[in-house]
């Protein structure tokens, strides 16, 4: 050692002297693998001493206990050379976002504008970006969980309104390539994952569910000039004078309770009627029944038999028992028990209870429909499941009447009715 130092600071003399008296040094060979192990023994050291200096310099303020990688990145941070990706770095539980959608029908369909990498859909996963940063994806991920709402965002709706291109162009596509939208809405959405014998089974990552609008709706109005919708009722009213037979019957409903507005027998039967012209079901029942039970009506009254046989024929539930009673009672129509049992039977195998104690009291009596007291045990028992005490009684009665093997055939054809029931609420 004394040598090579005498040999840089260029001392001949003294590097002469050393080298007359020192004892000669047998040559050492080392394995490669030794040699390796060293040199990593000695990196070590050098990292454990930095690590212990900058305890030293920060007095012990930074405690890297709980994070191993810490000293690295504080190493190194002031530097700027060296720093964590982190918008996709891990896979969240659950995540949430703002989803713009658009409608050019009055909001009766509507249309999202789809992120190009972040997840909106239940079988959608996070694609890999790195090294790139999507910060138009990542601002929507993180203001949508937030409670605090930003003017960004309607802003960039009303771009979209406007069919700007640069802003279509943060999204994978324009869903409205042809006609521009005539409502913009922002809806915040949250993504929770599923469980992992629902992906087996559906494919989907995901569970999605709306929380809320995030913003108010913006339209373009009849100037043809984009404008925001202040209130719900401004939102309802736009889509209703855009032909939305849904937001129609709504407003009717709304000036029928006068509930946000004076109440208006007239403007209820303006936009039931508009609504109910479309075929909307629910607008031909709420028209019917106006014209039934409203006193300023009275002359309409006959007309309601029409949109209750109209919203009937689609499977309206209500429009169905209000016409099965009508023709069991001969109100407005004539009377006829057999059309009073055809609509009982169609309300009950939706399984209307009050529809199904009828109908087992109308197979037992035998009107309208041939007397079959094993039927009649079928109406009451699937009633009686619904807690109806006059049907429990009934089926008592009827199954100690019939016996055993009578009561087993209805028994099972009760079943088989429910299990139909259970499937049509399930895919209404």
């Amino acid at each position: 050692m004394l040598i090579s130092l005498a040999k840089r600071l260029r001392l001949n003399r003294l590097k002469e002297l050393f080298a007359a008296t020192a004892l000669p040094r047998p040559k050492v060979t080392i394995k490669p693998w030794r040699l390796g192990l060293l040199r990593g023994a000695l990196w070590s050291h050098f990292g454990l001493t930095i690590y212990a200096f900058i305890l030293w310099i920060t007095l012990g303020a930074v405690d890297f206990s709980d994070d191993t990688t810490r000293p690295l990145r504080y190493g190194f941070s002031d530097f700027r050379i060296a720093n964590p990706y982190t918008p996709y770095a891990t896979f969240l539980s659950e995540r949430f976002g703002v989803e713009f959608m658009g409608s050019n029908d009055g909001g009766v369909t509507w249309r999202p504008y789809r992120y190009p990498h972040l997840p909106q859909e239940p079988d959608q996963i996070v694609s890999f970006v790195a090294p790139r940063f999507l910060r138009f994806e990542a601002a929507a991920q993180i203001i949508g969980s937030v409670t605090d709402r930003t003017p960004t965002f309607s802003l960039i709706a009303l771009r979209l309104l406007e069919q700007n291109q640069r802003t279509i162009g943060l999204f994978k596509d324009n869903p409205f390539p042809d006609q521009r939208p005539s409502m913009i809405r922002m809806r915040r959405f949250q993504l929770k994952y599923t469980d992992l014998a629902t992906y087996r089974a559906t494919g989907n990552f995901w569970t999605k569910e709306y929380l809320d609008d995030y913003g108010p709706m913006i339209y373009i109005n009849q100037e043809g000039l984009p404008k925001q919708a202040s209130t719900g009722l401004e939102a309802t009213q736009v889509q209703a004078d855009y032909g939305n037979p849904q937001a129609q019957t709504y407003l009717g409903t709304l000036y029928l309770l006068g509930r946000g507005v004076p109440r208006d027998i007239a403007q209820a039967e303006k936009w039931y009627r508009l609504a109910a012209e479309q075929g909307f079901a629910g607008a031909q029942f709420s028209l019917g029944a106006l014209y039934a039970t409203e006193p300023s009506m009275h002359a309409k009254r006959r007309e309601s038999v029409r949109w209750f046989r109209l919203a009937a024929d689609q499977g309206w539930l209500d429009a169905q028992l209000n016409l099965a009673v009508m023709y069991e009672k001969g109100e407005l129509v004539p009377f006829d028990a057999t059309e009073s049992a055809r609509w009982y039977q169609l309300a009950a195998e939706q399984g209307s209870s009050e529809a199904q104690f009828k109908l087992g009291g109308i197979y037992f009596a035998g009107k309208g429909v041939p007397k079959d007291e094993i039927e009649a045990l079928v109406w009451f028992d699937l009633a009686a499941q619904s807690g109806d005490e006059d049907a429990i009684a009934n089926r008592a009665v009827l199954t100690e009447r019939l016996g055993a093997a009578a009561t087993r055939v209805a028994l099972e054809k009760s079943q088989q009715y429910q299990e139909r029931i259970k499937q049509l609420r399930a895919n209404p």
